[in-house]
């Protein structure tokens, strides 16, 4: 498992402030016999008529020496998250 980005916990805490329900810490997707580790894991409860909402936070604070390159792999991550969870998770948006 990577670690946390410094702003982890302020990302969390926003999410909760904001209704959020954080269901998983990190969100762990399984792609075959290897495990991928998306940093929270949230659900909201709207309108009942509506149902719930569940979503999924990559957090990244875009620190290192080359902002474009970590936005790169930022990218790469994102697109790996949801076609993984398109198949395992397709209820929880990422």
């Amino acid at each position: 498992m990577s670690r946390r980005d410094a702003i982890h916990n302020v990302v969390k805490d926003a999410l909760v402030a904001d209704q959020w329900v954080v269901t998983h810490d990190p969100y762990v997707l399984l792609f075959g016999e290897n495990k991928l580790y998306v940093d929270l894991g949230a659900e909201t409860m709207l309108a009942a008529e509506k149902g719930g909402r569940a979503i999924a936070v990559e957090i990244k604070a875009l620190t290192g020496s080359s902002a474009l390159t970590e936005l790169e792999r930022a990218l790469g991550q994102h697109i790996l998250y949801r076609f993984v969870m398109g198949r395992s998770d397709p209820g929880r948006t990422p």
